[in-house]
């Protein structure tokens, strides 16, 4: 038997029973009654501290909700389940608004998920995100985080139209959702659970409803009072015309938020508690009372994930006039009327015609009488079946288990392994190459799920000197390791510092049997953006010339996130190639590219989606732009006071999950800061070359009979402060001949601002002739004068050149 966990602690919390509310209360009762001839149990929690939940009497919150509606909290009993409680395979379902509950959902998924708890979640709308300025701050905070684990853990989506599930998944193509989420339409019913009328012995009607009610004439809005909802059209309306025409016009429904100005206006108004009226608190016998006798519903929301009141309304066989918005026509169809939510005289001119057509008010009413709204036994019903037929989709037939790390410090490997815990639930090993030390301390302190494997360097050397160049030293190891029986056939290869920053399934790295391979470089273009060569740049030469030399493709694959490798093709490289595990090559970009190459058939090739490489916005130009941050390249600096994620914690934590979206934005908004300062680059450029017949860049001359020097500099530059800017210039040389050819000469030129030391270097890399000067802007605005060096040892700079530059205001 399948158990359904449901948490109802907002809906417990709540003092009435509206909007959301009422959902959960259709929902969860009639699961109830449902479950005698299901097989399925339900079990009703209201969340205590931490992973601890109290379990209700569901006879009790039946009861309650059916037919007593005196206290909420008597069906919590004193019985109680923690997490570590829950049946495995069982069902959680959320349909509360758990967005703002105290136990946040990138916190409690991740559990359910390690414990194979399948997950089933009702997004009511993604207003919050959609349209922001119309929720409370406080949804505004905590929904985004909220749809982001819904998207990272729930098996299924269930909605309450079309218009929004297709929103979700907007968003979720947006945020690069990968996962197989099922989407299920769940409708609302109109058919809530029914109260007795006073007239047959129900509660008592007040007096103000029927005052209201004994005038006639109401046009009534049932909603709380918030700024999207949009009352003020309908108190516009009034007043031009509406209530000369002899109209009530009834706001039911409680204070909002951001309507102060609203509420004041109606206080104020000379029709208030006349004609105008705004009625809070009332219990279903009184609200039943004024929808019989309602003359019109009005819903003037600007946007809306259903609209309950909507369905209510048709069901009563009363007229609906709604704001034309895409889902209020799905919801009300032909039988409702529609108005501009920014027109008040629209809904004048609709009310005006059927108070002077009576006989088409009573058409409508006898449509409206052949309405059949959508059920609550059919909402509860698709939920039923979905959740009982609900079945995984199918494994990939690939088996990808282990993680492969060649690391040197335990400290930053075992951060790292908490993120690769949480975030990589389909990873059950981690094969650590390492030295000895390590090793030990490894098998000490790592306490974690995976199982952890660790080959010594001298077990992996086997008595082979290592070599004291790190590319070379870093290639010659992975090339040996690739020869290990403890590594796997597929693996997922990876760094110490490369942390996953939100769940990432099997299904990132092979999507529908094609391995995924994560580029960020075209190789020919990567000595343009390096300073003074390191080993890693020297590697990528060296790489690149390997890759040309035999015809293979030349992306750069080091895009500092995990990766997912074939052993058997990583070993098919190497017996191909003989020898290259000496060559000081990148192990990613032969790799990928070799496979590719042999196996094109099997990769899709994709732009990397890592965070913080380069590890500044200024660090170097970037070829690719990463749309999507999956992964986060970790440096610990970055984390220092005024640091890009200063106060953030560089160890896992509750907070990581949100401080992690955090990350995302701040290093969106460096990469659009980027791209608008290369846009105006490419402006200035474009005026430069119209006002001077050419491009502003730099040719540096030196040979036969040649003072060496730079030639054509441009008159000036603009820049913007705070920048990066690639400037092209190219090494020419003078022959014995007299002829002039590009440099293959290891020439350095340089450039830095005057009264700075520090020196932007730019060095003959490939030996092309081309190079491209690294020109970093100060902060402040203002005049500035560039400096030019070369020199043709590396050593001895020569001041050659100066350009005026002017640093613009930012944003000007």
């Amino acid at each position: 038997m399948k158990t359904i966990y449901m948490d109802v602690t907002g809906f417990l919390a709540f003092p009435g029973i509206t909007g959301i509310q009422r959902v959960v209360g259709e929902v969860a009762s009639r699961l109830i009654a449902a479950q005698k001839n299901q097989e399925y149990q339900v079990v009703l929690l209201r969340h205590n501290r931490d992973f601890h939940f109290s379990i209700c009497d569901n006879d009790r919150f039946f009861s309650y909700y059916r037919h007593t509606r005196e206290n909420k909290n008597d069906c919590v009993t004193a019985r109680f389940i923690t997490i570590d409680g829950l049946d495995e395979n069982a069902f959680w379902l959320d349909v509360d608004g758990v967005w703002v509950s105290m136990i946040p959902r990138h916190l409690l998924y991740p559990q359910l998920a390690k414990r194979n708890v399948q997950i089933g979640v009702y997004v009511h709308d993604v207003i919050a995100i959609t349209h922001p300025y119309y929720v409370a701050a406080d949804s505004h905070m905590r929904f985004p985080p909220f749809l982001g684990s819904v998207f990272d853990y729930a098996n299924i989506i269930f909605t309450n139209t079309e218009f929004t599930q297709q929103q979700i998944q907007n968003l979720a193509r947006e945020l690069h959702c990968t996962r197989d989420i099922q989407y299920v339409l769940a409708v609302p019913g109109g058919d809530f659970t029914e109260v007795k009328t006073a007239a047959h012995g129900g509660t008592q009607i007040l007096p103000q409803v029927q005052q209201i009610v004994d005038q006639g004439n109401i046009l009534m809005m049932v909603s709380t009072l918030e700024i999207r909802k949009n009352h003020q059209v309908l108190l516009d309306a009034f007043d031009q015309g509406l209530a000369q025409m002899g109209y009530q016009l009834v706001f039911v429904g409680k204070k909002g938020w951001k309507v102060d100005a609203l509420l004041e206006r109606i206080e104020a108004h000379p029709e208030n508690g006349k004609h105008l009226f705004h009625l809070t608190g009332l219990d279903d016998d009184n609200l039943h009372y004024l929808y019989q006798n309602a003359s019109f519903i009005l819903f003037s929301s600007y946007i809306e994930g259903f609209g309950l009141a909507t369905v209510e309304a048709m069901q009563y066989g009363i007229p609906t006039i709604l704001s034309d918005v895409p889902v209020m026509h799905e919801v009300g169809g032909e039988y409702c009327d529609y108005f501009s939510p920014d027109d008040p005289q629209q809904l004048i001119d609709i009310l005006s015609h059927y108070q002077k057509h009576p006989e088409e008010y009573q058409k409508k009413r006898e449509q409206l009488a052949q309405y059949r709204c959508p059920t609550w036994n059919a909402c509860v019903r698709s939920i039923i079946e979905t959740v009982m037929n609900f079945r995984r989709a199918p494994e990939d037939s690939h088996t990808v288990e282990q993680i492969v790390y060649l690391a040197a410090r335990s400290d930053g490997l075992l951060q790292t392994l908490e993120y690769v815990e949480r975030f990589m639930p389909f990873l059950r090993k981690v094969l650590l190459f390492c030295p000895a030390g390590m090793a030990q301390e490894m098998k000490q302190l790592y306490h974690g799920r995976l199982a952890l494997t660790c080959v010594t360097d001298d077990e992996l050397l086997q008595g082979r000197a290592l070599p004291e160049d790190h590319a070379y030293r870093n290639y010659f190891l992975r090339c040996l390791a690739m020869q290990r029986p403890e590594l796997e056939e597929e693996f997922i290869m990876s760094d110490d510092d490369y942390r996953p920053l939100q769940r990432v399934e099997l299904s990132f790295f092979i999507r529908e049997g094609r391995y995924q391979a994560f580029y960020f470089y075209d190789l020919d273009q990567w000595e343009n953006v390096v300073w003074t060569p390191t080993s890693y740049d020297k590697g990528m030469k060296r790489t690149n010339q390997f890759l040309k030399a035999h015809g293979y493709p030349n992306l750069q694959y080091a895009a500092h996130m995990p990766q997912i490798i074939r052993k058997s093709w990583f070993l098919e490289m190497l017996q191909e190639h003989p020898g290259l595990e000496t060559q000081g090559l990148c192990e990613w970009a032969t790799y990928f590219n070799y496979s590719i190459a042999k196996h094109p058939e099997a990769f899709d090739v994709r732009p990397y989606v890592t965070l913080a490489w380069p590890e500044l916005a200024t660090s170097w130009r970037q070829m690719v732009v990463p749309n999507a941050y999956w992964f986060e390249n970790f440096y610990p600096w970055q984390y220092e006071k005024n640091r890009y994620f200063a106060g953030m914690k560089p160890e896992y934590s509750d907070d990581t999950y949100l401080e992690n979206m955090s990350k995302k934005l701040i290093f969106r908004r460096l990469a659009q800061e980027s791209l608008e300062i290369q846009q105006r680059w490419r402006e200035f450029e474009n005026r430069y070359s119209v006002l001077y017949k050419l491009f502003p860049s730099f040719v540096f001359c030196y040979g036969y009979e040649t003072t060496p020097g730079y030639v054509n500099l441009p008159r000036f530059l603009e820049l913007d402060p705070k920048g990066i800017y690639d400037l092209a210039a190219f090494i020419v040389r003078r022959t014995d001949s007299g002829m002039w050819e590009m440099s293959d000469e290891e020439i350095w030129l340089g450039c830095r601002w005057a009264g700075n030391s520090q020196t932007m270097t730019a060095f003959n890399l490939n030996r092309t002739g081309k190079v491209i000067f690294k020109v970093l802007t100060p902060a402040q605005a203002g005049k500035m004068t560039l400096e030019l060096l070369f020199s043709l040892d590396g050593q001895n700079w020569n001041l050659n050149g100066q350009i005026p530059v002017g640093i613009r205001e930012k944003g000007c």
